[in-house]
């Protein structure tokens, strides 16, 4: 067990490396968040066998085909983040507050004669996950990030080490040949010295979708829906990790490296759905999400700061990575299955619980679209990431459920969400499980409906700011993260 445990530390760890650093991508990009429209997501996003909602364009199409009428929807929003990160007996807490929008849709109803009654056709542009968040660490431990330098340089000549970390430790005098017939490194530091490490870490972005739907409803009993998505990926990452000998009594004194890592690109995709209405007050759903194919273009800069004695002068200088790194890659995402049910009492309001399904292990990386230059090391190296993906992750399940009640031309709505790790090794005292809570309330008026909502998530995870080369040098962080968002959705009802 110790040994899957590293192994799953190696390749999600902030390490730097291009595999490691990929890796993140694919959970990244295949774990949507939705929060389109206040309504939705005060319910716990379980619309998928209610329908009705612009939301629904992004869950089970089928939902646009219950529209009697047409709709324009604006859902701004404000997202407060907090994330607590204890280290070596020391916890810090960092915030962040963003201001997005959630949701802009338009859907136009035309009514049909015969047993279809209606088709509709719906534009939405939708936020289906975000990526901001700030943390920090700080504690006195011993080992040293300049042990991974020093391990990653053994056997190379100077001017082929790696240069985006050794290369830059070389240069600030953190790592030294000792043996340049066989090309042999010591460390300023190594596994018995006992120095303060910190970290801040800053990520932003987040992932939209901009969607065209068609539904129809037949004989006001089956609605059947399809959308076509272009999600639109951006995430930035900035870690500044530093390392500080706090007695004074040893040559080294300061490291600081920093890695700045920006990732831009775009998906297609398909939603499929269909809602089936049992009796006046109950109806069944499924849906299905085909994978999104990403192509993704990932770049890449680091920064060195080293502050050491050397040869009886003190060194202070800072290193750029002389190069920008560069990769462009395809993505495919695991597929979507769901189900749904709820039970609509007139005037009286409903209860809504949505059921899905989805295999991280079925996440691929593979040469991007469109692209003939890429070679056989090239093509190997994206199916060795497939292999990783297929050892690290699992399948993923997803419990919604609702609640809206009806006070004349006011409703009042609540709603909860949890999601299973899609890690396949467990942490004893880490859940990873993600729970949302979700409350809010709404006026409707005939041609005029305004919602509030807000949503916390609340979330346990581990973080390693490097990856150990043994489990006795293991540099654990151990968070939780609590996420706030404020909610509006303004709509408009018009024939």
């Amino acid at each position: 067990m110790i040994a899957k445990k590293i192994l799953l530390f190696v390749a999600l760890a902030a390490t730097g490396t291009a595999k490691a650093q990929l890796l993140s991508d694919a959970i990244l990009f295949s774990d949507l968040q939705p929060t389109a429209t206040a309504r939705s997501v005060a319910i716990g996003n379980a619309m998928s066998a209610l329908g009705g909602d612009m939301a629904t364009a992004n869950t089970n199409p089928a939902g646009l085909g219950v529209y009697r009428i047409s709709e324009f929807t604006f859902s701004p929003l404000i997202g407060m983040g907090s994330t607590t990160a204890s280290f070596a007996n020391q916890s810090l807490t960092d915030r962040k507050t963003k201001f997005s929008v959630g949701n802009i849709g338009l859907l136009m109803h035309s009514p049909l004669d015969g047993k279809w009654k209606a088709f509709n056709v719906g534009v939405a542009y939708n936020r289906l996950a975000s990526y901001n968040q700030n943390m920090s660490f700080s504690g006195l431990t011993f080992g040293s990030r300049i042990e991974n330098f020093v391990a990653n340089a053994q056997g190379l000549a100077p001017a082929d080490l790696n240069g985006f970390e050794s290369q830059l430790a070389y240069d600030a005098f953190l790592i030294d040949l000792q043996d340049p017939a066989t090309n042999t490194y010591v460390g300023a530091l190594d596994a018995n010295n006992f120095v303060r490490k910190s970290q801040f870490r800053r990520q932003d972005g987040g992932l939209h979708e901009l969607s065209m739907s068609g539904a129809a409803n037949y004989n006001d009993r089956l609605y059947v829906g399809l959308t076509l998505g272009l999600a639109v990926a951006r995430y930035k990452e900035f870690r500044s990790y530093e390392e500080f000998e706090e007695t004074g009594s040893i040559d080294f004194k300061q490291m600081v490296f920093d890695e700045t890592r920006r990732v831009n690109g775009t998906g297609i995709n398909a939603k499929f759905g269909a809602i089936y209405r049992i009796n006046k007050i109950f109806r069944a759903s499924a849906h299905l999400h085909t994978p999104t194919l990403f192509r993704l273009t990932e770049t890449y800069f680091t920064e060195m700061f080293g502050k050491i004695m050397y040869q009886g002068a003190l060194q202070s200088n800072t290193y750029p990575s002389t190069n920008v790194g560069k990769y462009v890659f395809g993505l495919r995402t695991p597929a979507v299955f769901g189900i749904g049910l709820a039970a609509v009492v007139k005037k009286s309001g409903f209860v809504a619980l949505d059921l899905e399904y989805q295999n991280y292990k079925n996440m691929k990386f593979q040469v991007a679209a469109n692209d003939q230059t890429a070679s056989i090391d090239t093509r190997r190296y994206l199916a060795d990431l497939t292999g990783s993906v297929t050892g690290l992750y699992r399948n993923v399940l997803r419990a919604r459920i609702g609640t809206e009640l009806v006070f004349d031309i006011f409703r009042l709505r609540a709603g909860y969400q949890i999601q299973t790790s899609p890690y396949q090794v467990q942490l004893s005292d880490i859940s990873d499980l993600r729970h949302q809570l979700s409350g809010g309330l709404g006026v409707r008026g005939r041609n005029v409906f305004f919602d509030l909502t807000y949503q916390l998530t609340l979330r346990q995870f581990e973080y390693l700011p490097y990856a150990p080369l043994t489990a006795a040098n293991l540099q654990r962080v151990t968070a939780t993260s609590s996420n706030g968002i404020f909610m509006a959705t303004l709509g408009f009802r018009f024939e």
